[in-house]
């Protein structure tokens, strides 16, 4: 897949990540946010920005979770998402971008058992 860069460091071009690259940042993603099949992720962030992509597309499908879209961010329309979605664990770029502890590196050893092929 290529990916483009916006060239905030100069011209934007396009970054190369192989298969094997998406498959261990989504595992690194959903056992970082302890994400599982009873995710549900708000998809405020554009899908060709990485951490829409990854955090948000990737990791939650992979989880099993529900990804909300919404076209374009507007505050009214995503607190009427989170309040319709409450009842369930909404989880928005915030919540996966605070800081956690950081999970130990065995459990992102070569077992990939629950990461696509």
């Amino acid at each position: 897949m290529i990916l483009y860069t916006s060239g905030t460091t100069g011209t934007p071009k396009g970054a190369e990540l192989t298969h094997d690259n998406l498959r261990k940042n989504v595992a690194v993603a959903v056992g970082l946010f302890g994400l599982g099949s009873d995710a549900v992720t708000l998809g405020a962030l554009p899908l060709f920005h990485s951490f829409g992509q990854t955090c948000g597309l990737n990791a939650t499908v992979c989880a099993g979770g529900c990804l909300t879209l919404i076209p374009r961010f507007e505050p009214g329309k995503a607190l009427e998402i989170i309040k319709r979605d409450s009842r369930q664990r909404l989880r928005t770029a915030h919540d996966l971008d605070r800081h956690r502890e950081p999970p130990d590196a065995q459990s992102f050893s070569e077992d990939t058992s629950n990461s696509p092929s």
